[in-house]
């Protein structure tokens, strides 16, 4: 999985948290091209998530869904809407990362809602 971070808050307990895209079939060694280039190539053709997790990389928590074509402005722009509400929340407001999510969709297949 090729993952950037895109932003970071202390979440109202005290937690530190940072929120990334990410694209979970895409390979993160690269051949000289930097991360942002690979990541926006790769959520162009497969889509990927906005990820909000502890800053240690435990307790994952899907914030969006992102489909082919929506890149990392798209993301960036999830991310500028949900770090305020998160900051402020007295509970967890994105929903835990499940196995599936990581799954690689077969090209041209639709997800399922």
């Amino acid at each position: 999985m090729l993952a950037i971070a895109l932003g970071t808050y202390t979440a109202p307990g005290g937690a530190r948290r940072v929120v990334v895209a990410a694209a979970p079939g895409a390979s993160p060694a690269g051949a000289g091209r930097p991360a942002a280039a690979r990541l926006a190539a790769a959520l162009a053709a497969g889509g990927g998530l906005v990820l909000d997790r502890a800053v240690t990389g435990t307790d994952p928590r899907v914030v969006a869904e992102l489909a082919p074509g929506e890149g990392l402005a798209v993301a960036q722009a999830v991310v500028a809407e949900y770090v305020p509400r998160a900051r402020r929340a007295r509970a967890v407001i994105a929903r835990r990362l499940e196995p599936a999510d990581l799954a690689v969709p077969e090209p041209n297949a639709e997800r399922a809602a």
